[in-house]
């Protein structure tokens, strides 16, 4: 399993990101729980809005399935998961992604300092290639 290390965090916390950036790609095999991590955004008081967009592609020739949802975090530790019902920053149609095959995940939300990751769940004898990249304006 890997986990990516949440980088840069205070230098990226004042300023938007001005291009679209990328996290490495990861694999999510079986039934276990992989994370992304999207480092803070914005800044005190400044609202943001971020686009996160996930590829899922078979891995392997085998199959891919499972779900994506998101979590947010002000410290980095203690993570909460979104819903649409009572997060209002997050202004995305649906909180959770279901991998059935390739497919593109999609998260937009109007953030302040959050920090963010995308927990990836698989099910037993599956493979998923996944591909993140985010921005925020």
């Amino acid at each position: 399993m890997l986990v990516f290390a949440i980088v840069a965090i205070a230098a990226s916390a004042q300023v938007p990101y001005k291009s679209v950036k990328a996290s490495e790609a990861d694999t999510n095999k079986n039934a276990e729980t992989d994370y992304i991590y999207i480092p803070a955004v914005g800044g005190f008081a400044k609202v943001m809005d971020l686009s996160i967009q996930t590829l899922c592609t078979d891995a392997y020739g085998g199959t891919s399935d499972g779900t994506i949802t998101i979590e947010k975090s002000v410290d980095g530790t203690s993570w909460k998961s979104m819903n649409t019902t009572v997060d209002t920053d997050l202004i995305c149609t649906n909180d959770t992604f279901t991998i059935v095959g390739a497919g593109v995940a999609r998260f937009r939300l109007k953030t302040y300092d959050y920090m963010y990751r995308l927990k990836v769940v698989g099910t037993s004898a599956d493979t998923t290639l996944l591909t993140t990249k985010y921005i925020a304006k």
